[in-house]
């Protein structure tokens, strides 16, 4: 029996390996390449890339029968699964998905305010049902989480990683949710100025950890920990105290219902958070939720920011300390996010999140530094009423992979 089972494996690996092949494909928006873009292997989501500046990317030791996941900020992830193997290079043309899409944006021109008796009747039924539909178990979503950084479009630093998150309403500061996050893997490349900020970051959070786990301190965690953000009822209920904020509008068979909030400090920072739920306009379902943060500051002259405020200006470019160097004058930062939900038994969960920031700076004497930072977690299995992670869990070392300049 051990001398016919010794051949049959040998023959089985042997088959295994003449399937896999390197799956060479071009991604585009139909007239123009889309670099940048994450594909990976959703049976072995560790086995990934992103395009090059022309669109381009392989994918080593694909199998017949395996799927890959296309996706990049602005656009529809795409699944697509292969039969056999292609002949040639495939072409993937991506369809448009806007983080704050036109149908949701209400029109100031048409948009009717609803009276405020009526607009709190209807913030207390949404409630109602978001209380139905995101109940407080604990949830563990396993997902592949990319990031990018990009200065005048050449990227400083893309990642891509492996984690599992894990939600507890209510469990965290002030009523938040607390967000737990166990990195398996990451793939990674960041340039040598990016990469000896995400040192002097990783020391800092070293200081902050227990001795006990200081090996592990990684600017990483808290990066995509960041891009998941907090859940929707925490959001929703933060925000429902003020009716005369609210406004709904139906469109395309859709009810939206947006939330405005806007500040002006002194004329120097101004500043409008816009967010849209996006329901069923007879159950009140939340399918979707869009945020809109836009913040522009004029300085005048003679007046300088202090370190708090370069430091805040700083933790938005993640990766620069440019503004250590210069005086500013004016800055644009615009932060939008997409976040879609789905149907999971008989409640909703988190699908996917996507996040774009786009910034502009421009100092005294006339230099610009322009920044991009891209995010997108997709789900790929979810867990519900699941026990919090332990320290020992979180703190689990993690395979790096480092990838060369895209």
């Amino acid at each position: 029996m051990k001398k016919l089972l010794f051949p049959i494996v040998i023959l089985l690996s042997q088959i295994q390996m003449a399937s896999a092949f390197t799956l060479t494909g071009k991604v585009s928006d139909g007239t123009n390449p889309v670099p940048y873009t994450s594909i990976y292997v959703k049976e072995n989501p560790q086995n990934g890339t992103i395009s090059d500046f022309n669109g381009v990317f392989d994918i080593p030791d694909f199998n017949e029968g395996q799927s890959i996941v296309v996706s990049f900020i602005g656009y529809r992830t795409m699944e697509l699964k292969f039969k056999k193997q292609p002949k040639d290079t495939i072409n993937i043309t991506l369809v448009e998905q806007p983080i704050l899409l036109a149908e949701t944006s209400v029109n100031a021109k048409n948009k009717k305010m609803s009276h405020r008796k009526q607009m709190k009747a209807i913030l207390k039924d949404v409630k109602a049902q978001m209380d139905k539909d995101f109940p407080d178990d604990n949830i563990m979503y396993n997902v592949v989480s990319d990031y990018g950084v990009y200065n005048e479009g050449a990227a400083m630093a893309v990642e891509d990683v492996g984690a599992d998150i894990v939600e507890i309403p209510g469990a965290g500061d002030k009523g938040k949710d607390l967000v737990q996050l166990r990195l398996n893997w990451i793939n990674r490349y960041r340039d040598d100025h990016i990469q000896s900020n995400y040192e002097k970051l990783d020391s800092t959070l070293k200081k902050k950890q227990n001795a006990k786990l200081i090996h592990y301190a990684d600017s990483s965690r808290w990066v995509h920990k960041f891009l998941w953000g907090s859940g929707v009822k925490y959001l929703f209920n933060r925000m429902s105290d003020t009716p005369g904020r609210w406004d709904t509008q139906e469109v395309d068979s859709v009810l939206v219902l947006t939330y405005t909030e806007s500040h002006n400090i002194l004329g120097i920072a101004k500043g409008e958070l816009v967010l849209n739920y996006i329901l069923n306009p007879y159950s009140y379902r939340v399918y979707k939720l869009s945020q809109s943060l836009v913040v522009d500051l004029d300085i005048p002259f003679g007046y300088k920011l202090t370190k708090e405020q370069l430091s805040m200006l700083n933790t938005l470019l993640i990766g620069s300390d440019a503004l250590k160097k210069y005086r500013v004058k004016k800055a644009h930062i615009d932060i939008k996010r997409n976040i879609l939900y789905t149907e999971n038994n008989n409640r909703m969960v988190v699908q996917e999140k996507n996040v774009l920031t786009n910034i502009h700076i421009q100092e005294r004497k006339g230099n610009h530094i322009n920044f991009k930072q891209t995010g997108s977690i997709k789900v790929n299995d979810v867990k519900i009423g699941v026990s919090p992670l332990t320290k020992k869990q979180i703190y689990t070392p993690y395979k790096l992979t480092l990838k060369p300049k895209p």
